[in-house]
């Protein structure tokens, strides 16, 4: 089934007991993390959503004109890891625009044993000077596409509007539909040779459908989910080791 297919079983299945994005922003998502597949994936990483995107946000066009990497790259704003706009507010005029840093870092540890040090050229705390710390981002982006490191959310529409989340059923249900009309056939054709799951409800509400796969799994608990110093760093270094051995 479609991208867009897909996206209206879920509109319909919930009704208005949740707010939509419009389908150009999900698009656009879908867009900017296939700018960066690599032409064979290896890891397959396999997190929960992207963040709300409003339409008056995602409209802000970013500029890359320092940056020819990005010649080809979607230039629509979304919440997404992907997207180079996010968290950079020289790159595109939005009011809140935190960005995903956990993410950032997971990147880097995937690419990095000493994630901590790498990890300090991509933070906006760290590396302060706008073009470096993109083209520093664009580096890590371009070595995980070389690698076969790909990033795919087991929901094709935002879970997570302003630290708000849909109730425990509502999410699995959007999964649910979310895998069986469009992500598993996106995983069928990347044919990873692994899958780490982020986030142990990803995994609770997959676990079937993933032992199905016949592809070996493992599961990281979520970034936030972490609560000591000493924990993050052994997630980092166990995502480097899955990707590398």
């Amino acid at each position: 089934m479609s991208l867009e297919k897909t996206y209206s079983e879920i509109k319909e299945s919930i009704g208005n007991r949740l707010e939509f994005e419009s389908f150009k922003v999900v698009k656009s998502v879908d867009d900017h993390r296939n700018f960066w597949k690599p032409e064979k994936v290896k890891v397959l990483l396999l997190a929960e959503s992207h963040v709300f995107t409003r339409d008056s946000e995602h409209d802000n066009i970013m500029r890359y004109d320092d940056f020819v990497e990005l010649k080809e790259c979607p230039a629509g704003y979304v919440k997404l890891v992907y997207c180079l706009g996010y968290g950079e507010k020289e790159m595109v005029k939005i009011p809140v625009n935190r960005g995903t840093p956990q993410f950032w870092k997971i990147f880097v540890s995937c690419l990095n044993q000493d994630s901590d040090s790498e990890g300090k050229k991509i933070l906006l705390s760290q590396t302060l000077n706008f073009h470096q710390r993109i083209h520093n981002k664009i580096s890590v982006l371009e070595q995980l596409k070389e690698k076969g490191i790909w990033l795919v959310d087991a929901s094709i529409i935002a879970l997570y509007n302003d630290t708000r989340k849909p109730d425990p059923e509502m999410m699995e249900k959007i999964i649910k539909i979310s895998w069986k009309n469009y992500v598993s056939k996106v995983i069928q054709d990347a044919n990873p040779d692994k899958i780490i799951v982020i986030g142990k409800g990803v995994y609770k509400s997959l676990e079937r459908e993933l032992r199905q796969t016949n592809i070996p799994i493992h599961v990281q608990s979520q970034p936030q989910g972490i609560r000591t110093k000493s924990g993050i760093a052994e997630a980092f270094k166990k995502y480097y080791k899955l990707c590398n051995e």
